[in-house]
Parts: C-alpha cells; sequence; structure tokens
C-alpha cells in the first residue's frame, strides 16, 4: 500500500511542478509595438452604400465592376501600460489600390490615449486636411463572450458591443497584454484588443505581429499638428459635402466615430 502511494505521488509531483512552472513563466507584456492590417470588403460597401438615385446608375455600377474584392492597410500602435499611440503606416501601405473604398474621412487615423486620465486625441482626415480632436476616451459596454481564438500568437476572448446605438462591434482581446487599448478608438476591455470586425463597414483590424523589446519609460504621446474641431462639427462638414448621399454620408460618419 505503501508503495502504492509512493508512485502516485511521484507521478503527481512532476505535474504540479509543469503546471506551477507555467503559471510562472506566462507572458505578461507591459510594452511594445504591435502591426494591425486593416481590410476592407470594397466591392460590399460599395453595394451597401449605394442610394437609390444610384440605382442603374452606369457610372456607379461600373466602378463596382471595376473595384477590388479587398483592401488592405497597415498601422502600428505603440503602447505602455496605460497609454497606446496607433498610427497610419505609410511606408508599408504604399498601395496602389488604395484610391478604391478608402473613403475621404478618416482613412489614416493618428489616435493616441491616456487611459489613467482618460482622455484622447486624434487626428483625423477630411479633403486633404488634418483635423484635431481631443474628448474622452470612448467607452463601449462590451460583453465577454466564452469564445477564444488566437491572434498574433495571443490566446483571445471574444466580446461585441452595440456602439453609436447601431454599429455592432466584435472584439477579441488578451489579458496578456496589460494595456486596455485597441485599434482605432477601441478599448476598454481587461487587456488589449488584437482584432476588430465590424460587420456594416465590411471592415476588419487584425494584429500581425507583437514586437515586446520596449521600455515603459519610452515616449507614447507624440505631438499631433491640424486644425483643432469638436466631432460634432466635423461631421457637419461632412454633411455639407455628402448629406444628400444618405447611405455613404452614414458610412463616412461611421468612420469617424470610431
Amino acid at each position: 500500500m505503501k508503495m502504492q502511494k509512493r508512485i502516485i505521488f511521484s507521478m503527481i509531483c512532476p505535474m504540479l511542478f509543469v503546471g506551477s512552472a507555467f503559471s510562472q513563466n506566462k507572458m505578461v507584456v507591459s510594452c511594445g509595438k504591435i502591426k494591425f492590417e486593416k481590410r476592407v470588403s470594397v466591392k460590399k460597401k460599395m453595394i451597401a452604400s449605394k442610394d437609390e438615385d444610384d440605382e442603374g446608375s452606369f457610372w456607379f455600377e461600373n466602378m463596382i465592376k471595376r473595384a477590388p474584392d479587398h483592401t488592405s492597410e497597415q498601422f502600428v500602435m505603440e503602447f505602455n501600460p496605460t497609454e497606446s499611440y496607433y498610427f497610419f503606416d505609410k511606408k508599408i501601405s504604399d498601395n496602389p489600390m488604395r484610391g478604391w473604398g478608402s473613403d475621404e474621412v478618416a482613412s489614416k487615423n493618428i489616435v493616441y490615449k491616456d487611459y489613467e486620465k482618460g482622455i484622447s486625441k486624434s487626428l483625423k482626415q477630411f479633403f486633404e486636411k488634418d483635423y484635431l480632436l481631443q474628448d474622452s476616451v470612448k467607452k463601449f459596454d462590451w460583453k465577454l463572450t466564452r469564445e477564444f481564438r488566437d491572434i498574433a500568437g495571443f490566446e483571445c476572448r471574444k466580446a461585441v458591443a452595440i456602439f453609436n446605438d447601431s454599429l455592432y462591434v466584435i472584439a477579441f482581446y488578451t489579458d496578456d497584454i496589460l494595456c486596455s487599448s485597441g485599434p482605432e478608438s477601441f478599448g476598454g476591455l481587461p487587456g488589449m484588443i488584437l482584432g476588430v470586425v465590424m460587420p456594416r463597414l465590411y471592415t476588419t483590424w487584425f494584429a500581425t505581429s507583437v514586437d515586446t523589446g520596449c521600455s515603459e519609460k519610452d515616449v507614447i504621446n507624440k505631438p499631433m499638428q491640424g486644425n483643432a474641431i469638436k466631432e460634432a462639427d466635423l461631421i457637419e462638414k461632412i454633411k455639407d459635402r455628402y448629406g444628400k448621399y444618405k447611405k455613404w454620408y452614414q458610412s463616412l460618419v461611421w468612420n469617424l466615430v470610431i
């Protein structure tokens, strides 16, 4: 009997040791750089943005036929435990297809978020002008699910939310990265958002790599230069130019508010 106990104990001990070592060696990231790929389903988005006046329009139908199925853009985020700085990577995103479906509003955003102070600064584009928006960090009423998937080597949990009254957002976050940020204005989950799906915008953002070579003391809050404006006033500018195109105008506003 004593021999059996010894055998069982000798089998369990290594298992306990391995489990303890695994939990101790779990990588928790406090700062670094994340590369994101933004993909837009151009044809589907153009079809969904057609107004009644566009029905039967030879010009618009021809545009849809010539458009690529998808476009891809690259963004980078630098982060520490309480701040993030997200920006368009022009060097990688020199895309000859960029003109297709790349909205004139908020297509090359720069977004800074300070979760400790609860503030956000973002640089957004409209007709080749940069507009600087300063506000509080946007809040999302996230609902956690029991679904998981791997993104850029991190196990991520699925969360969903309704934003701006009508936009359904799917996010995947990891609690292995301490900063509660994400691409664009997304954030507020117990870890970094590495994937976002927005069905009504036919757009996704997914991390392709996470670089952890950094120092928490690295400067994140970088200067932004642009015409200071409130979000509501920029929406009015968009309405003045595109208000008659109801569906396309709505799509542009959604691009701005995220």
